[in-house]
């Protein structure tokens, strides 16, 4: 039994140990990385007193979406140039997201706006989230999103993410202040299914 032990001391110590050292030490060299800068590209605004431009702002890749009182601004990239393509509102106003900070993601083509006002039949402030998705220039709301479970006051879209084809919604207020978040997965563009 003492053999065993000292042998796999041994084994460990001597062998083992070793490689995942040099390993490492590997790692260490062909890792470096280089610190680079940002530089300042541009500079968008809308010019308009009161609207709370910036409030939230997400990017993904060549398209920036800004939030404002008044809509989405989204904006794209070509080269070094920024140009807005339009102003995504979600289908039941702008008042279910008043509020700053804005719940906003994008990932792609894909921009979730989180509405945690929205009145859900008939329950004040259960919340939704709207997803707008971009084919060639063009955004439309693809889907408005709830919960299936949700009652007044659940605060459902205040915060949201998205990555690829999977949404998460927060809805900080439900459960009487306990919280949940909603997994919703998209199936093409048919839309989002909520896992559980």
């Amino acid at each position: 039994m003492i053999l065993i032990a000292a042998l796999s001391a041994f084994i460990f110590g001597y062998i083992v140990f070793p490689s995942v050292a040099t390993a490492q030490n590997q790692i260490g060299v062909t890792t470096k990385l280089s610190v680079g800068n940002f530089t300042q590209q541009t500079l968008v605004s809308t010019g308009v007193t009161g609207d709370s431009f910036a409030g939230t702002e997400a990017i993904s890749g060549d398209t920036a979406v800004v939030a404002s009182n008044v809509g989405f601004y989204v904006y794209t990239r070509s080269g070094a140039n920024w140009t807005q393509q339009t102003i995504l509102v979600p289908s039941d106003g702008m008042a279910v997201v008043v509020g700053a900070p804005f719940a906003l993601t994008i990932s792609g083509s894909t921009v979730v706006i989180g509405g945690r006002f929205a009145n859900i039949n008939g329950h004040a402030n259960q919340g939704a989230a709207y997803v707008f998705v971009r084919i060639g220039n063009a955004w439309t709301e693809q889907q408005r999103l709830t919960a299936t479970d949700g009652v007044a006051g659940d605060a459902f879209g205040n915060a949201v993410s998205i990555s690829g084809n999977n949404a998460v919604i927060g809805a900080s207020s439900s459960n009487g202040g306990q919280g949940a978040a909603y997994v919703d997965v998209r199936s093409g563009l048919v839309g989002l299914n909520r896992q559980s």
